[in-house]
This record gives C-alpha cells, structure tokens and sequence, in this order.
C-alpha cells in the first residue's frame, strides 16, 4: 500500500469470510487486497478447511483461522475483528469470499473517513458501493 496515502496511525487489517470458495474468485479478491491493506486474515468456515493446492495463492501473503464448521459470516467477521484488534490494528475491511475491491477502494475509503471526521462527525463506518 502506498504509505503517502495513509494516515500515519492507519493500518488497515481485511477480514474475508470463506465457506467453500470458488478459489478463482477467492485468488482474485486475495490478490486485489495485497498492497491496500497491511494484513488479509482469513477466516474459514469450510469444514475440512480450503484445499489451496489447486490455487495459484501465496499462502505466505495472508493469515488463516480455520473455524472447522460452518459458524456463519457475522461469526467469521467477528472472530477476524478480534484477531486485528489483538494485532493492533487501526481500521479492519470487512469482505466476503467473491467481492473483488477495486484497485484505490481502502484509500478512498479512508479519505472519505478523514474528511467525515474533519467535519466532525463520529464515524462508525464507512463502505463502498457495490456495483
């Protein structure tokens, strides 16, 4: 990620949820996110867990928490976000296994948050459109 582009105290951890993923989109998405945010975990609800052998995917690039059943997206979500705040990151990009980001989406996001926040407003959120 280009760090003229961030704040100085944002890190931006994705959390993207699996249940048997289409490893092509799943790739895509993976591949998209590396260099917007400092860390991708992934956090699998497959049961046997992803088979990353038919995959062109650097399993070195992301983290894996493997849930060993289907506990739902939220719960996914949830136990990724615990993880990034253990990690002590700043902001956590919420994704699903098939949402491809466009190549600017987390600095845009966060400009947006910047400027809400110099408006004075609280931010909880903020999200691109889908498309």
């Amino acid at each position: 990620m280009a760090r003229g582009q961030l704040g100085k105290h944002e890190r931006v951890c994705a959390v993207v949820v699996t249940y048997q993923p289409d490893l092509y989109l799943l790739e895509t998405a993976l591949e998209k996110l590396n260099g917007q945010v400092a860390e991708t975990v992934v956090v699998d609800n497959t049961p046997d867990g992803v088979d990353w052998r038919c995959s062109s995917v650097d399993e070195s690039t992301f983290e894996v928490i493997g849930l060993g059943r289907n506990c739902g997206v939220a719960t996914g979500h949830n136990v990724g976000i615990r993880w990034a705040r253990e990690q002590r990151f700043s902001h956590v990009l919420l994704m699903d296994q098939d949402s491809i980001p466009a190549p600017d989406m987390v600095v845009r996001l966060l400009a947006v948050e910047r400027k809400l926040r110099v408006r004075g407003e609280r931010v909880a959120a903020v999200a691109p459109m889908v498309f």
